[in-house]
């Protein structure tokens, strides 16, 4: 394979960490889990009943989701559809700002936009190949070979960007202008086109590490618009739950960046809250 060849390689390998983001609102609804009100009151369980739609009728019962060996029981409505897992058993949690709690049972299928932009993304997947204590740090570097010039794109590299003064417990980091300039020129020199650096395609990182330095929390986000602008900037947050061997993702938009201690810990409770083994 040339020298530079611009095919990358995935840096947590055959892991599909990225399975509860892929799925949107068109995704297969719910799964093998998912339980009516007749089934959840016939096993003992309360439920409060929403509304019924296409025959189908919406409630808060729990339904089993798996990751790895962990069990968990999220009331149905926390399910991106509020019915339960897909199919593949993948799924994703949906809370709302601020209070950060799922709508009621059913209403999401007749969500307002206002409602939408609101919402909150917590998508956990069990980690099985890769040392879970580095998984962070494996997001900081590109996901090239490291002789590729793919790995020295310094808007993928933590390393080479430029840290900022704190805030909100987090440290900033933005690309290093400079260093993306130089890195253009070696890339065009290597592979003969030029690589994109429109700013539009930056993102923000932000980072938390504890007291010895190690990375605990990873949150990148789209450029702030300029005023008037009508794109609504996103922000993907990570982090670890070592002990069970989980990763979580969470998408919000950017606006809601402040809150992220409040976000986070609330993605860590509804684990803890709701795994049954």
């Amino acid at each position: 394979m040339m020298q530079g060849m611009f095919r990358l390689r995935s840096a947590i390998g055959p892991l599909a960490l990225t399975a509860g983001l892929l799925c949107t609102a068109g995704c297969a609804r719910g799964g093998s889990g998912a339980v009516s009100t007749e089934d959840a009151m016939q096993s003992g369980e309360q439920a409060r009943t929403g509304r019924t739609i296409d025959g189908y009728t919406y409630t808060d019962a729990p339904v089993e989701a798996r990751l790895g060996p962990h069990v968990f029981r999220f009331p149905a409505n926390y399910y991106r559809d509020q019915m339960g897992p897909n199919f593949d058993g993948s799924f994703s949690l949906l809370v709302q700002w601020p209070d950060l709690e799922p709508l009621p049972p059913g209403e999401r299928s007749g969500q307002d936009m206002a409602t939408f932009d609101r919402q909150i993304t917590i998508a956990p997947a069990y980690v099985d190949r890769v040392p879970i204590e580095t998984l962070l740090d494996r997001m900081t570097v590109p996901m090239a070979e490291p002789d590729w010039i793919e790995a020295q794109d310094p808007r993928q590299r933590l390393d080479l960007m430029l840290a900022q003064p704190e805030r909100d417990g987090l440290t900033p980091y933005v690309i290093d202008t400079r260093r993306l300039e130089e890195y253009a020129l070696q890339y065009r020199d290597a592979l003969g086109v030029s690589t994109n650096t429109d700013a539009r395609t930056y993102k923000d990182w932000f980072v938390w590490r504890d007291a010895d330095g190690k990375l605990l929390t990873l949150i990148r986000c789209d450029l702030a618009p300029e005023a008037g602008a009508v794109e609504r900037p996103q922000c993907t947050h990570d982090f670890t739950v070592s002990e069970l061997r989980i990763a979580v993702s969470i998408d919000y938009p950017r606006e809601f960046l402040p809150g992220w201690q409040k976000i986070e810990a609330r993605a860590r409770g509804l684990l803890a809250e709701y795994r049954v083994d």
